[in-house]
């Protein structure tokens, strides 16, 4: 091809449109394929799924672009870690000869994503096809400068991918401790069974040195989670799904199971936690979707917003959540839905102000680290949408590009 031709993604790039299976070759319980049917289920970089299917119909391969092609969160992508069986609210999209230009990829989407959107059907959600995903401009580059901007683009995104690794690690260990003090007992049962301490000697004299007949730390009281948490009022943003996708603004709009889109204003304030109220509640481990959020969001009417309150710390509530099977409290067959009423219902023990204070101090460096990490991956991915035009236009050298990404990574 003619260095000078012009490039359509479909010169470069298999595009596969997924196609849903039938419900019921469909389940939560890991039999087939994981199956992803729109970014409910993507993560920060991958996806993190809940269906699966024996009889998948359309496949997207390890490496693939995934992009939302349907709905209020069309043009969302995440990169699949694994194979997966795609609906049809997505779209897997690979280089035909080089899995080095994937990034590539992504940013030609990403440089069109604004005049896709203004194109896409339908009267109330946008709908990109596939011809319109085929139509993509894609920059006829030697493939040695092709590979030197796709390589800046992909340290970027392995630094964000570090991060979200980093971010799993802290809060393992966050959910460890919290395991050892306030479901194992661990302290407790240390001292009953005479074993040397393992904790300061300041934390270690907090805890009891027996189990009472209920078996948990004696003085510690079983009460009603609502005791230890504030429940604040979410509601939907006032316009369609077709004009939050136009207006995209500043502020994450959160849903039941993670961010839907952004918009122009803000609900909330601060360090929340999020538990789904209705529709995707609960996992197929009988925990509830949880997310921990911070800054200026929106949060619409499918998810509760939390806070600890008194000595139990937003951090101790998300781990509590995390270790706490909700579907006893679940009601709904078809729908399902957790009401605040039964989640306040839901039993806590509490272990006392000065254990679950001295937990939240153990326990706060590892989220400060956790927040810092989320926004410098926030900081380059926004990083990455500014080269993209310059860099595809030639306005930025890639020497230059090169440079700035080194000091930010």
């Amino acid at each position: 091809m003619n260095a000078s031709a012009p490039l359509r993604l479909k010169d470069v790039a298999v595009i596969v449109m997924g196609q849903s299976p039938a419900g019921e070759d469909c389940n939560r319980h890991g039999s087939g394929l994981p199956l992803l049917n729109g970014p409910t289920e993507f993560g920060t970089t991958t996806p993190l799924p809940t269906q699966f299917t024996t009889d998948p119909k359309k496949l997207a391969l390890p490496g693939d672009l995934l992009f939302c092609v349907r709905g209020s969160t069309t043009g969302r992508m995440n990169w699949a870690d694994q194979q997966y069986a795609i609906g049809r609210g997505l779209a897997g999209i690979r280089h035909k000869k080089n899995p080095k230009l994937q990034s590539l990829i992504r940013a030609a989407i990403e440089q069109q994503l604004p005049v896709l959107l203004q194109a896409a059907t339908g009267s109330t959600f946008p709908n990109v096809s596939g011809s319109q995903l085929a139509d993509i401009p894609f920059p006829n580059l030697e493939t040695v400068e092709a590979e030197a901007i796709a390589a800046i683009f992909s340290a970027l995104d392995g630094k964000i991918e570090l991060n979200r690794r980093m971010n799993e690690t802290l809060e393992r260990t966050a959910r460890a401790i919290f395991k050892d003090w306030f479901v194992d007992f661990g302290p407790t049962r240390a001292k009953m069974e005479g074993r040397a301490p393992y904790l300061a000697t300041n934390i270690w004299s907090l805890f009891p040195d027996r189990l009472d007949d209920e078996g948990k730390p004696e003085g510690w009281i079983t009460e009603p989670l609502g005791t230890h948490m504030s429940n604040f009022d979410s509601k939907r943003v006032p316009v369609s799904g077709g004009e939050r996708a136009k207006r995209q603004g500043p502020f994450p709009y959160h849903g039941a199971t993670g961010v839907m889109d952004h918009v122009d204003a803000y609900l909330f304030d601060g360090i929340y936690l999020l538990v789904g109220e209705d529709g995707s509640v609960v996992k197929k481990n009988g925990l509830a979707f949880t997310q921990y959020v911070w800054g200026k969001i929106w949060v619409n009417n499918h998810a509760h917003v939390l806070q600890g309150k008194g000595s139990v710390s937003t951090e101790q509530l998300l781990l509590y959540f995390q270790h706490e099977i909700v579907t006893p409290y679940i009601t709904g067959a078809v729908q399902l839905k957790l009401s605040q009423g039964r989640m306040n219902a839901m039993p806590f023990i509490y272990a006392g102000a000065s254990v679950c204070d001295a937990f939240a101090t153990a326990v706060a460096p590892f989220f400060a680290k956790y927040r810092a990490n989320a926004d410098e991956s926030k900081m380059l991915a926004a990083m990455r949408d500014l080269l993209l035009p310059k860099l595809m236009s030639g306005e930025i050298r890639v020497k230059d590009a090169e440079k700035l990404v080194g000091e930010a990574t």
